[in-house]
């Protein structure tokens, strides 16, 4: 077992243990025409998993704190540490994929992978309320 694999673990194990379940939307810009009622439907794919969602912290706020080049925090954003159930989740999109908390949507506004020898064990998300 690679020290990858052993974070990747560590990480599911936390997660499973004090997190809760969420999941990840992925919006296709492209919809998909439905003849049967005439409209267009957005392409979406819902990815499972466990995570925790956590304040910013005060003076994080203060100094003007950014996510991976996103705009800066807001107050009332949220800090989201999340591991999917599917591995082989896509990188999520910024102001374009949503996470589902308790049956509320949160825009992702920053994501950053954490992925040590390039294997991506969870995401940071910075969210914000839609």
């Amino acid at each position: 077992m690679t020290a990858t694999d052993r974070f990747r673990a560590l990480a599911s194990k936390l997660l499973s243990r004090n997190g809760q379940s969420m999941s990840v939307i992925k919006r296709v810009n492209a919809s998909v025409y439905d003849p049967d009622t005439g409209s267009l439907t957005p392409d979406e794919t819902t990815y499972t998993g466990k995570g925790v969602i956590l304040n910013y912290t005060d003076s994080y706020l203060h100094y003007g704190g950014r996510v991976s080049g996103t705009s800066s925090v807001q107050i009332g954003d949220r800090r989201v540490l999340f591991t999917p159930d599917d591995l082989t989740m896509p990188m999520p999109v910024a102001s374009v994929d949503v996470i589902v908390i308790n049956m509320v949507e949160w825009l992702v506004a920053g994501v950053s992978p954490i992925n040590p020898a390039g294997d991506t064990i969870l995401y940071d998300f910075q969210v914000r309320r839609e």
